[in-house]
């Protein structure tokens, strides 16, 4: 079920597709909810709620492009994939038709 079936998606996930680990945490490529999750550690229960996050503006907006049909530097658009090289993390941000780079730390 998509979110777990919740409204909002702050403690959930949707068509998560990537993970990449990072220092001692994880990051999580949560397509249908167009962000990045990023943990300091490994969740070790269900639903945790993330300590980063990426491609929205907080926890509880989910939508492809939040203000705007078109892509901005801070929006992602079903992000499928993720790599970390170097403190740079690039994000296949697929709805978006492009290639985002995040600097790290």
């Amino acid at each position: 079920m998509q979110n777990i079936g919740a409204s909002l998606p702050e403690r959930s996930l949707n068509w998560c597709h990537d993970t990449c680990f990072y220092e001692n945490g994880i990051f999580v490529a949560d397509a249908g909810n167009s962000r990045v999750l990023g943990f300091e550690t490994p969740p070790s229960v269900s639903n945790p709620i993330a300590t980063n996050l990426i491609g929205k503006k907080d926890f509880n907006t989910g939508s492809e492009n939040r203000d705007t049909v078109f892509g901005t530097d801070k929006n992602l658009y079903w992000p499928f994939s993720i790599c970390i090289e170097n403190d740079i993390m690039a994000i296949a941000d697929t709805g978006n038709h492009r290639i985002f780079l995040n600097k790290l730390i």
